[in-house]
């Protein structure tokens, strides 16, 4: 047995085992975890969209989708599927440019089983020819809810530039295909069934030719023993086909002199993409050329290229550098993305002569920024976070593809060695004839149409572009003001791990306990003692009804928090790099903050958080004021013009939520500019003068650090009492079915959109495991039934839905471009009895086994520090504290019987008279004349409705630390 010594964090304990398959030359990663819950596997295939024939464009995607619809040893469409769902688990996969990956994740125990189903899927696929047009259509789904997304748009936009479409010669680079695929590019013309027959030889082909063992990389993780994961590898995954793939390698780019595009976006929004063609970097990963670029160009400190353009000449409100996202085989594309103001959309061609001037300065870097980098890697790879079990096997699948084995973690993560005269060598193909531009705006004059998103856009020729963005003075006098950043003071240097302070901690699956309860602040505390890692997470409530008890001031508190987090940025962003983050958020209750990293810097940073809030009046100025006005109303409009589904699960919240202020009321006190600086600042006054504290620090801190940071907090504001805390209210939907019907708002947009919710109320933690229970089996079924099957739309989900704190019901949600919302609704009422008649013909072990699945799932542990956070503070920013509630919810699901969820169903689900039903129907552009008249206004619904009873206070002493 060849051994290869894996570089790990210093915090993984977990053993890997690398090997090569003796049957077919697969290359394996084991890994075991005697504490995994959850088992998973994944399986990357070094062949994607690139590798597309010219007349199938998205026919590697189509392959992804067709390989896990059956095999020869499986013959069930859906049975890899059902066997993981079941068992508490789900599939998954995607196609890259050069790569395909699928993954899966299962409880263990069940891990056999279901790299049986995996490993037959990639030997012996069926490819039936019954499945192949339902594929397609699920394709075409895909396609369509991506096609209003302006990420995608102006993705393949970017595409095409590059790869040389827009040439009179009409060849291109395959870099500029059309990858994901539609019905019009895999099923045109009238001969259907021709076609059909064509597409799956094509289908065929393609996997004979690359799905080889010798393209393949397997991970598999679980508790068992590294010889037993051997023996299940080489007995099932033995069996894929061996042989070469014959690749052609990928050409380079077509040599073509500087570019550009102006396109108009969905969202009102206005982006400068700039890009340049570097050599292929991936190999270079021990150095990160690539990386040491992005950080310096993508600095946000004092006198970088964004300080200058966002704060001293308001010109922008984002700026991101990145070369990860496009790395091929044979070359790399370096994207610079500034997200400007309208005042930043004047100055283009001041901005792109800014950066020119910016990467000058770039040319000799100091040799501390290579430490800096080093050093920043090394900790944020020893003190690196567990993952969920799907996110690692599929993220080592795709390290194997690029990094030799004994690298598959680290490799990624650190720098190795420094390669100034590679960076600089980088650095040379920063020039103007090497640049492509991209620039967005809705008002921009087009005179083309892209014929896969819709996307219009015109094309400048060398000559426009340089009279567009380059009719500007070498030497700007802003340029003064440029300066790479300074070497960053927030670096952690000291690692201790604390002792268990207290004897109730002693037990590892001990909760938080309440470390001081006065009349203006609580704080919970917990030690970390299962992770020992040298962090802490503190996170912060300021509750007030003052943050949401008016449109308006649900508006000035998004304002203040955007003010407070770019106030912050200066020091924020290089705390950042040393992996300390603060991020603040307004909810219906409170402001939250929240601060994590390195425990030996996490005051420091809070010191400096807190002094920036009590500064903010006079920090704050009018053209910070309205270049954060606009940005919040850019992210408004964004929302408008989104996913028809997310505006389903916004609109049922405004029929639910007994005070829910909707976006267009925000946007039209931004529009109309009803909002100044100085009510801003007056909410500042009132929101720091009186709050009530609510905070947990969790992780590698003593009481008296905890006791010390919230004691900052209070001394510095000395906030009065708070008499009225916020609540949340919940509207009792009457029996039968509410309709909440209207039409997109994006008129571009053709997809519709259902969401059924189920209301069943306030339970007992008996009635939430049945409804628990119910939403776990009828998660698979609607999934193959409403989507595989039927093929309604791309997206088909069902959970369970929460409202205020306590108040469940069950929803189903689907988006759809093909088919009319009442129709979307109709099926959804048909899958019901189907899905009852399913639960009546399970058997007795299938049902203990969705059973146990649930109960697994309740009970698995956090997979880190941040994880584990997350959970204690949704205890807490509830006001429940009830901090066991899963593992008492686990108790209870595995006594549920079948009886109770036929008759949870009967009496909650289907028709009855007890049923409490709304029904939220997105219309898309072309049903936009189809909307029903018998519809409800959700305020007025509200306001006429019962309301939920709040929750009971809970007894804080009994939670104190003694």
């Amino acid at each position: 047995m060849t051994v290869t010594t894996v570089e790990l964090p210093q915090t993984d304990t977990r053993k890997y085992h690398h090997l090569t398959l003796p049957s077919n030359r697969l290359e394996v990663m084991l890994v075991q975890d005697i504490a995994a819950e959850t088992s998973a596997a994944a399986v990357t295939v070094a062949a994607g969209q690139f590798q597309d024939p010219v007349d199938f464009p998205g026919l590697a995607h189509l392959v992804e989708h067709m390989v896990f619809l059956g095999s020869r040893e499986f013959e069930a469409e859906n049975e890899y599927d059902q066997f993981v769902s079941t068992h508490g688990g789900h599939t998954n996969a995607y196609t890259d440019l050069e790569l395909t990956c699928f993954y899966c994740n299962i409880k263990s125990g069940n891990l056999e089983g279901a790299l049986a189903r995996f490993g037959a899927s990639l030997s012996s696929p069926l490819f039936a020819a019954s499945s192949l047009e339902r594929e397609i259509q699920a394709v075409d789904s895909e396609h369509s809810n991506n096609r209003q997304s302006d990420a995608w748009r102006s993705n393949q936009l970017s595409h095409s530039l590059i790869g040389g479409r827009f040439h009179d010669h009409g060849m291109h680079h395959v870099f500029a295909h059309f990858g994901t695929g539609n019905m019009d590019v895999l099923l045109p013309g009238d001969d259907k069934n021709d076609r059909l027959v064509l597409l799956r030889e094509q289908v065929v082909a393609f996997y004979e030719r690359y799905y080889k063992a010798t393209a393949m990389k397997l991970v598999i993780l679980g508790p068992n023993p590294l010889e037993e994961l051997e023996e299940w590898a080489n007995k099932y995954f033995g069996r894929i086909p061996a042989g070469e793939v014959l690749k052609e390698p990928l050409p380079p780019l077509p040599k073509q002199s500087c570019m550009a595009l102006k396109w108009v976006p969905v969202r009102d929004s206005r982006t400068l993409t700039l890009q340049w063609i570097l050599p292929e970097l991936r190999s270079h990963y021990r150095s990160k050329p690539g990386h040491v670029l992005s950080h310096v160009l993508g600095h946000e400190g004092p006198g970088t290229l964004l300080y200058v353009l966002k704060e001293e000449l308001h010109w922008a409100h984002e700026l991101s550098a990145d070369n990860i996202s496009s790395m091929t085989s044979a070359f790399t594309v370096f994207n610079l993305i500034i997200e400007l103001t309208p005042a930043g959309l004047d100055n283009v061609s001041q901005i792109i002569a800014g950066v020119y001037k910016y990467i000058s300065l770039m040319q000799d870097l100091p040799d501390w920024v290579y430490d800096e980098q080093e050093l920043t890697a090394e900790l944020q790879f020893r003190f690196l976070s567990k993952a969920e079990p799907e996110d690692t096997v599929s993220q080592l699948a795709v390290n194997l593809q690029y990094y030799g084995p004994e690298h598959a973690i680290s490799g990624p993560h650190k720098i190795y060695k420094h390669e100034p005269a590679l960076v600089r060598k980088c650095l040379d193909c920063f020039t103007r004839d090497n640049m492509f531009v991209l620039l967005s705006s809705k008002n921009f004059e087009t005179d083309r149409v892209d014929p896969w998103y819709g996307t219009q856009f015109k094309v400048l020729n060398k000559e426009d572009a340089t009279e567009t963005f380059f009719n500007t003075e070498t030497e700007a006098e802003w340029f003064s003001l440029l300066s790479l950043p300074t070497p960053n003071d927030m670096l952690a240097t000291h690692f201790d791990l604390v002792a268990s302070p207290e004897q109730c901690f002693q037990n590892p699956e001990a909760t938080p306990r309440c470390l001081l309860n006065s009349n203006i602040c609580r704080l919970w505390y917990k030690p970390d003692l299962t992770f020992r890692m040298p962090k802490v997470n503190v996170m912060v409530m300021f509750r007030t009804p003052l943050v949401y008890n008016s449109p308006q001031n649900a508006l000035l508190a998004a304002i203040w928090t955007e003010l407070i987090q770019e106030f912050c940025n200066s020091f924020s962003y290089v705390a950042s790099m040393a992996g300390l983050h603060c991020y603040f958020q307004a909810s219906t209750k409170a402001i939250e903050m929240t601060i994590t990293g390195y425990n030996h810097k996490v005051g420091v940073l809070i010191e400096r958080v807190v002094d920036t809030i009590k500064c903010l009046p006079e920090k704050i100025s009018d053209p910070v004021f309205e270049r954060v006005s606009h940005k919040l109303e850019q992210r408004y409009l964004a929302f408008m013009m989104g996913s028809p589904y997310r505006h389903a699960m916004n609109g049922a919240d405004l029929c639910l939520d007994a005070e829910k202020w909707n976006v267009e009321d925000r946007l039209e006190l931004l529009q109309s500019k009803s909002l100044s600086l100085n009510d801003t600042i007056h909410f500042h006054r009132q929101l720091m003068g009186s709050f009530y504290l609510e905070a947990l620090v969790h992780g590698n801190a003593e009481p008296p650090t905890a006791l010390e940071w919230m004691n900052r907090i209070v001394d510095v504001f000395q906030p009065s009492v708070i008499l009225h805390h916020p609540l949340n209210r919940v509207v009792e939907i009457p029996n039968g079915e509410t309709l909440y019907g209207f039409p997109c708002h994006n008129p571009e947009d053709n997809n519709n959109s259902v969401l059924s919710y189920y209301q069943v109320g306030v339970l007992d933690l008996r009635g939430a495991a049945i409804l628990k229970l119910t939403q776990h089996l009828m998660q698979e079924p609607a999934f193959f039934q409403l989507r595989t099957s039927e093929q309604l739309g791309y997206l088909v989900h069902t959970s369970v839905k929460t409202n205020g704190e306590h108040v469940k019901g069950l929803m189903v949600l689907i988006q759809s471009e093909s088919f009319h919302p009442d129709h979307l609704n109709e099926r959804i009422e048909a899958f019901l009895p189907q899905f009852r008649k399913s639960v009546v013909e399970m058997t007795a072990v299938d049902f203990q086994k969705n059973a146990l699945a649930v109960r697994q799932g309740l009970l698995e542990q956090p997979k880190n520090l941040g994880e584990e956070s997350s959970r204690h503070w949704d205890a807490i920013s509830n006001k429940m504290y009830y901090f066991t509630r899963s593992k008492d919810l686990a108790t209870l699901v595995e006594g549920v019987g079948k009886e109770e969820i036929l008759q949870f169903l009967d009496k909650y689900i289907l028709p009855s008279p007890y049923r409490r039903k709304l029904s939220v129907r997105v219309y898309g552009a072309s049903n936009r004349d189809m909307i029903p008249n018998v519809i409800i206004d959700p305020k007025q619904f509200g306001r006429c409705q019962a309301l939920y009873p709040t929750h009971h206070d809970v007894d804080i002493l009994n939670m104190m630390m003694n």
